[in-house]
């Protein structure tokens, strides 16, 4: 009978990823049921609005849309039903746990708690992932309210983020992953420290997604100039502004207000927002100085900005290294396939997402904790650096002898 619901709820689920791709994207087109009929076709019936079977029926469109339009679609809405209800009997029967008393202390409601998160972020990163790959970019309206929901799945919820055997000096206790994981809570989180700095997370957050303009062509002066005018020159600064206020005072009541269980959890989310992203970012800076080009796109860090709010800054750093090394694969085929070079990154990030996430217990228990112990986390920091700069003179180096080849 749970099944059943599940693939009743995985089509509907289906059908808005299918609605969304092609409704909430920058350049939104009239293909589905949902949308009137395009000029020159015949009138949408009820039967169209059937999942699956409405896609086998709108082929008759195909003249306007492409032939193969349909397939993609038609796909989502008879794979996303099947995979939650695999989601479902993996993360029920304990995947994402370890052998021994996580498979005690993390109960069937919690279980069930993180089924629902990780199916919800699973639909949209599928359509961040259609969306990047038709437009080559991911659009505000997808990240945007998909953070917004992890922060507050994240308050109203203790149980929120993924559980792990934390090391202590008896052995490992069950914990739920948090800024400071694999090491211990920092108790001055729960004070006016912990306040701050969620409140400078959230901040930074609005203020990234704010539309800033930095150009030095005419003097710092004008810059200064542009940069702020550039901030109020779209009317959704007032939408922006307005979640930044909501979002700062929704903060405060929350530190004040909320069970220390439930505090832990928003805490750990907005620093899993910032840096989530801040990786992302980082690798982005690097890349157009050392490149002079755009190697990801802004849509990338509010991706993973979203993913860090849902799954904290751990996860999204391990599936950072993981979409690389599928990325590393999958390009070249694509290339030699397509002839086309600029593939997106953001699929390969969500695709790492999903690996790291069905994986957690070997990636994160099994493989990243002892090897962080031993390591330390100071020299992790540094270790990061150290792979930016590498990044940076890489990237250079290619650059130069690509230049070098094409001057020949």
């Amino acid at each position: 009978m749970i099944y059943a619901a599940i693939v009743v709820v995985g089509l509907v689920l289906a059908a808005f990823a299918n609605w969304a791709i092609y409704n909430l994207a920058y350049f939104p087109r009239n293909i589905g049921p949902w949308n009137a009929a395009p000029k020159g076709a015949p009138e949408r019936t009820l039967p169209d609005w059937i999942p699956v079977l409405g896609w086998l029926r709108l082929q008759r469109e195909f003249s306007l849309h492409g032939r193969w339009f349909w397939v993609r679609p038609f796909l989502i809405e008879c794979g996303l039903p099947l995979f939650l209800c695999w989601l479902y009997r993996y993360e029920l029967a304990g995947g994402l746990l370890a052998e021994g008393p996580m498979q005690t202390i993390v109960t069937e409601p919690m279980r069930w708690l993180q089924f629902c998160s990780h199916g919800f972020l699973i639909l949209l990163l599928l359509v961040a992932t259609c969306i990047d790959l038709d437009e080559r970019c991911i659009p505000d309206t997808i990240t945007l309210p998909g953070t917004l929901l992890a922060l507050l799945g994240a308050a109203i919820f203790p149980n929120w983020h993924l559980a792990y055997l934390e090391p202590n000096g008896a052995g490992a206790f069950v914990a739920r992953l948090h800024p400071g994981s694999p090491y211990a809570w920092n108790p001055s989180w729960n004070g006016s420290v912990g306040l701050w700095l969620a409140l400078l997370s959230f901040s930074v957050w609005c203020f990234a997604l704010a539309d800033r303009r930095w150009i030095t062509r005419r003097g710092w002066r004008k810059a200064i100039e542009y940069f702020l005018a550039g901030l109020v020159r779209h009317w959704s600064w007032m939408i922006l502004l307005g979640i930044w206020i909501a979002g700062m005072i929704a903060i405060g009541l929350a530190h004040s207000a909320l069970p220390k269980a439930n505090w832990q959890s928003l805490f750990s989310s907005l620093i899993g927002l910032t840096l989530g992203g801040s990786i992302v970012w980082f690798v982005r800076v690097v890349s157009r100085y050392a490149m002079r080009m755009e190697a990801m796109g802004f849509g990338d860090v509010t991706l993973m900005a979203m993913v860090g709010a849902f799954l904290g800054w751990q996860t999204v750093w391990l599936s950072f290294f993981a979409a690389a090394f599928i990325a590393a694969g999958l390009v070249l085929l694509i290339w030699v396939v397509t002839r086309d070079s600029q593939t997106p990154f953001g699929p390969y990030l969500a695709l790492g997402t999903v690996v790291v996430l069905l994986g957690w217990n070997s990636i994160w228990n099994e493989q990243a904790i002892p090897r962080i112990l031993v390591i330390g986390g100071p020299y992790l920091f540094w270790s990061f650096l150290s792979f930016l700069v590498l990044l940076g003179g890489s990237l250079w180096a290619w650059l130069k002898v690509k230049e070098m080849l094409l001057r020949q």
